[in-house]
């Protein structure tokens, strides 16, 4: 039999799934919460107004509202690992893709689509 640590230590393995999580949403959060540090500088680089810069955060919003129960069935009916592990590379190479952002607006909309 293991010998685990009683859940009100700090040994207690358990712990561990708890900060893996929080990290993970604090991390998963970060485009969400830090984009209106960059709607100036994206509109002075891009000479977009930032009406047109705040409608990419819309996309984002909206794309990930509307994915959500999609999302939901393909994880039952694929699994976990699946689905999270394509949905990582996909962000992944969203997020990458945020440095090959040329001035059209269409190409800024839909690589915030697809991080949403």
């Amino acid at each position: 039999m293991l010998d685990s640590a009683p859940e009100d230590r700090l040994r207690y393995e358990g712990w561990r799934v708890v900060g893996a999580c929080g990290l993970g949403a604090f991390c998963a959060t970060i485009p969400l919460t830090t984009f209106a540090v960059f709607l100036q500088p994206l509109s002075d680089h891009f000479s977009y107004s930032r009406e047109a810069v705040s409608s990419a955060f819309g996309t984002l919003t909206l794309l990930a509202a509307v994915s959500a129960p999609w999302l939901g069935g393909m994880l039952d009916r694929f699994g976990v690992r699946r689905v999270v592990v394509t949905c990582l590379a996909v962000s992944g190479g969203g997020v990458a893709s945020l440095s090959l952002l040329t001035p059209s607006l269409v190409h800024m909309w839909i690589v915030f689509g697809v991080l949403g």
